[in-house]
């Protein structure tokens, strides 16, 4: 017997007793297929299911989520999946297109704007593949939100304090599922080598476009700020440069962290009688170093190429040198040997999947992608 895709007329899945999309979304979707569309999704589509609804109509996740439940089964029903979740994309950045030129070029927000977070869901969610579409998606929310906070902050700060920064509810529950996310899109944002315009400054990739509620900080140092270790990793293995000039540099951030560690440690070190100070005393008190920011730092000095840190004890407390938290010698040539290549493959868009091209035996692969030392 072969196998069939197909749709049962009628008001679809009872997702939900309310459901006033789902019962907008289907007449639309058959008259569209009456008028030679096929049971696809397109601007009309949508245009249909929101223009009754009101402003705020997805402001909340519970009603964006309702959303995707009204179009998921359009997309599963469809011959090509992959290509009809492409569609769904394609139609909300023409909708969000439409309304801003109907707005002088300013975005109105509320639906308006939110319908590209159901897209991004639809997206990652039947896994669209069209690099082109994705990286528009991507453009178009830093054009209007200056920033891509709100899309990957759940991924650097977990979804719980992101939802206080951004007073909207993430649509992903877990930081796994978050950091899934930011994959998805730092994936699609290499293959079609998508730069973000920055006010007074030349372009900058995904992986370098500062967050303006995180007060211009990047990714990287976003992510150490909040000890993810896996989001660490992941940044640095797409290409996140782990040294940078200024006060936002991620290495300088992870060693601060660890000397005023090592302050606070010291000062509850019992007092003494010795003439000197420092005493020895504090160079024999033991110190606990937090195992998660030792482990984010580890990875920043495994993606790090030649760096300086100044000798101030506010920055570089000594006892990180005597208790090799930092190495005290220089690294070795294999360590400046993977430098030199990720960073030819980081110039050439090429990371993290580069790294498996390489004419390289299979067990250097750990190696290269910095998961081990």
């Amino acid at each position: 017997m072969t196998s069939g895709r197909g749709l049962v007329l009628g008001w679809g899945p009872p997702e939900q007793q309310d459901a006033p999309f789902l019962e907008r979304l289907w007449p639309a979707v058959l008259d569209g297929a009456v008028k030679g569309r096929g049971l696809s999704v397109n601007v009309d589509v949508l245009t249909a299911v929101l223009e009754e609804s009101a402003r705020d109509c997805l402001n909340t996740r519970r009603r964006r989520d309702e959303l995707v439940a009204a179009l998921s089964p359009v997309v599963d029903a469809a011959d090509d999946p992959v290509e009809a979740a492409n569609k769904v994309v394609e139609a909300a950045l023409e909708y969000h297109t439409q309304q801003l030129a109907g707005n002088g070029g300013v975005c109105r927000l509320g639906k308006f704007h939110n319908v590209l977070y159901v897209a991004a869901t639809m997206a990652v969610t039947h896994e669209a593949q069209d690099s082109g579409v994705v990286a528009a998606l991507l453009a178009a929310f830093h054009k209007c939100e200056g920033g891509l906070d709100r899309l990957i902050g759940p991924a650097l700060l977990g979804p719980r304090i992101s939802r206080l920064l951004s007073a909207s509810q993430p649509d992903m529950d877990t930081s796994q599922e978050a950091r899934s996310r930011l994959e998805y899109f730092l994936g699609h944002a290499r293959a079609a080598q998508l730069t973000l315009p920055q006010p007074g400054g030349p372009p900058l990739s995904m992986l370098e476009a500062p967050l303006p509620t995180l007060q211009g900080a990047g990714p990287l140092y976003t992510a150490v700020q909040a000890g993810e270790e896996a989001t660490v990793l992941l940044l640095l293995q797409h290409g996140a440069k782990p040294v940078l000039g200024g006060q936002c540099c991620p290495l300088l951030l992870a060693v601060t962290r660890l000397s005023t560690h090592t302050r606070a440690t010291l000062s509850q070190c019992p007092p003494c009688l010795c003439p000197y100070y420092p005493c020895i005393c504090l160079l024999k008190y033991p110190i606990d170093y937090p195992p998660q920011d030792i482990a984010v730092l580890r990875l920043l000095l495994r993606a790090a190429g030649g760096y300086c840190i100044p000798n101030h004890p506010d920055l570089l407390h000594p006892r990180l040198l005597m208790d090799s938290v930092l190495p005290s010698e220089p690294p070795r040539l294999t360590h400046w040997a993977r430098y030199s290549l990720r960073t030819a493959l980081a110039a050439a868009w090429a990371l993290p999947k580069g790294t498996a091209t390489l004419s390289l035996p299979l067990t250097m692969l750990p190696f290269m992608d910095l998961v081990t030392d």
